[in-house]
């Protein structure tokens, strides 16, 4: 039996973003953000699985919001960031929610297996 020799594998193309739908997401965000007295960033693991860390520690170069991470995110960038906080477990979110007036920017990047 002669088999055809395989074909090179090609990667799968990863989908463009809607433009009107990340508009939107970053106008909405803006306005949340204008509105908090007291910002805090919320870091996860998806930031590391995409190779997100430069462009995550930018963002609080540029804004000089704290930020916490989740458990599995804890490796996102040093606990000794002057702007690092804590390290949460999953059930800690609602720690920094209304009661004490502060509002929350989750910073993630969602793949389709998150969804299965």
């Amino acid at each position: 039996m002669k088999c055809d020799r395989p074909l090179p594998f090609l990667f799968p193309t990863h989908p463009r973003s809607d433009q009107d739908a990340l508009g939107e997401a970053i106008r909405e965000s803006v306005r949340m953000l204008d509105k908090s007295e007291k910002p805090i960033v919320i870091g996860d693991v998806e930031l590391i699985r995409f190779k997100l860390q430069k462009e995550f520690a930018g963002f609080l170069d540029k804004t000089g919001f704290p930020y916490v991470t989740m458990m599995l995110g804890k490796t996102l960038l040093s606990e000794h960031h002057p702007q690092f906080i804590a390290s949460l477990r999953e059930t800690e979110p609602q720690l920094c929610t209304e009661p004490c007036r502060v509002r929350r920017l989750h910073f993630a990047a969602w793949s389709a297996d998150d969804r299965f």
